[in-house]
């Protein structure tokens, strides 16, 4: 059984030991530029303190790997130090989209062995019902090649695209999920 949680800080090593594998494949994939969050132990710290993570555990599992997904949220003043998040913000404003009533969404990782089992849209419900009445929508940046994360999002996450960009070099789908 699949069960979807806030994450907690002895978590951290685990959501570590999963985004740095998972940046890994997205980057071992012919993806050449890679822009985005590669998140730090502080950085998790930070965002569990305020309840910014949720993590899908599999209860059959006993170890600290029971951990099989995370998805991160997350105020844009904390995403602005990547500059692919600033411009992402500076683009949403053409669809009246601003840092005090959206929040960025991403990223999200889950184990391969468990993809397309609806645990991408299991934890970006959980933290929208957490973020409701704080945000009016959530905004992520999909890279065009993507083609996974695309469809988990838009065809099962119920996110619109409102937007494409480019960014050195590589096409981003800027999504929307509102609240």
């Amino acid at each position: 059984m699949i069960e979807i949680s806030a994450a907690q800080t002895h978590d951290i090593a685990a959501l570590v030991a999963l985004e740095k594998t998972y940046l890994n494949d997205e980057l071992s994939s012919g993806s050449e530029m890679l822009e985005g969050a590669a998140l730090s132990r502080q950085d998790f710290e930070q965002l569990i303190r305020q309840g910014l993570i949720a993590v899908a555990r599999d209860t059959r599992c006993t170890t600290p790997l029971a951990i099989i997904g995370y998805a991160v949220t997350g105020p844009w003043q904390f995403f602005q130090q990547w500059p692919l998040y600033r411009r992402a913000l500076q683009h949403s404003h053409q669809a009246g989209i601003r840092s005090d009533n959206s929040c960025q969404y991403g990223p999200v990782w889950v184990n391969e062995q468990y993809r397309r089992q609806g645990i991408c849209r299991a934890l970006q419900q959980w933290l929208a019902s957490q973020l409701r009445g704080r945000y009016q929508s959530m905004l992520t940046l999909i890279a065009e090649a993507n083609e996974g994360s695309f469809i988990a999002h838009t065809r099962h996450g119920d996110m619109q695209v409102i937007d494409f960009m480019d960014y050195e070099d590589r096409g981003y789908y800027l999504l929307q999920y509102r609240m």
